[in-house]
């Protein structure tokens, strides 16, 4: 990363770029749950407990990722069970902000008591995979032909990471 990247919290004022950031890459052509991102979506989200993150340059405040960060379970057994949505703007790809925002979301699992995060992949992700697994999340499930995108049967893949015990 050549800029000083920093994460800070969503702001509203970030709402209306977000959503049109999200609505351009969350399409059917790249994940089978596409969403309609607005600003009323996020302050219902956030009153539901879903942490927004941005990835921004530090003196001008551009923003070159979001990390979404929920609790994997709405039941007390799996609330140790984090999972997160990192996004990388197009500009901003191959210069380290996903890496940069996988250990952020580690770091913030740790440091918050989770035990484990988990996060779903579609097999057409090449990318993401590798950056999961560079990252050390292990695949722990597999859903075969899970999704028909773009003309073709796509795998989903369960991806986890577990936080190691007494690093506090």
């Amino acid at each position: 990363m050549k800029q000083e990247i920093i994460i800070r919290q969503m702001e509203p004022k970030d709402f209306s770029e977000v959503a049109e950031l999200e609505n351009s890459l969350w399409t059917a052509n790249e994940t089978p749950a596409t969403i309609q991102s607005s600003p009323e979506r996020y302050i219902e989200n956030i009153q539901n407990g879903v942490r927004y993150l941005l990835a921004v340059e530090e003196t001008s405040d551009e923003i070159f990722g979001v990390l979404v960060l929920s609790d994997r379970h709405k039941v007390e057994p799996g609330k140790h069970v984090l999972t997160f949505s990192p996004l990388v703007t197009p500009a901003a790809r191959h210069q380290g902000i996903g890496t940069f925002l996988v250990e952020f979301a580690k770091e913030y699992a740790l440091k918050e008591g989770y035990k484990k995060i988990s996060i779903e992949v579609i097999s057409t992700d090449t990318a993401a995979l590798a950056l999961y697994r560079k990252c050390g999340f292990i695949q722990e499930g597999l859903q075969k032909r899970e999704f028909f995108l773009n003309g073709q049967w796509v795998d989903d893949y369960y991806y986890s990471y577990f936080v190691p015990e007494g690093e506090k």
